[in-house]
């Protein structure tokens, strides 16, 4: 990678915004984000594993990010908590403001399918 690239990922990276979501039933939750407050764009969302906090994660990848937030990154946190609670989630990012089309819901759907097969230990039956 020239220096071009590395200068360029590095200032990326110091321009990292994070909020932490507490207490959820996963335990707690990172929201890595940047852009300007009427424009954020959420980079990756980093759940805890066993033994890693979330906010040992966003320690270790983004060192540099600030702790910070804006009405837009608080209405997602919202909404992730709402989820990982079990509140149905297009109802709550129309609550939220949050726009949800078909290609939401569609993702939707499979991630909730994997999260039940996975969670019950369900082994998906092949197609004949």
């Amino acid at each position: 990678m020239d220096s071009t690239k590395i200068a360029v990922r590095h200032l990326y990276v110091r321009n990292m915004n994070r909020k932490i979501i507490k207490s959820t039933p996963f335990g707690s939750v990172g929201v890595i984000w940047t852009g300007l407050n009427d424009n954020p764009k959420i980079v990756r969302i980093l759940l805890s594993k066993s033994g890693l906090s979330a906010e040992d994660q966003v320690s270790e990848f983004y060192p540099n990010s600030q702790a910070f937030s804006c009405a837009e990154i608080d209405n997602v946190a919202t909404a992730i908590k709402g989820l990982l609670e079990g509140e149905e989630i297009e109802s709550l990012l129309e609550k939220e403001g949050i726009p949800f089309d078909d290609a939401g819901r569609v993702a939707c759907a499979q991630f909730h399918y994997q999260r039940i097969m996975s969670n019950k230990s369900i082994q998906p039956t092949p197609d004949p």
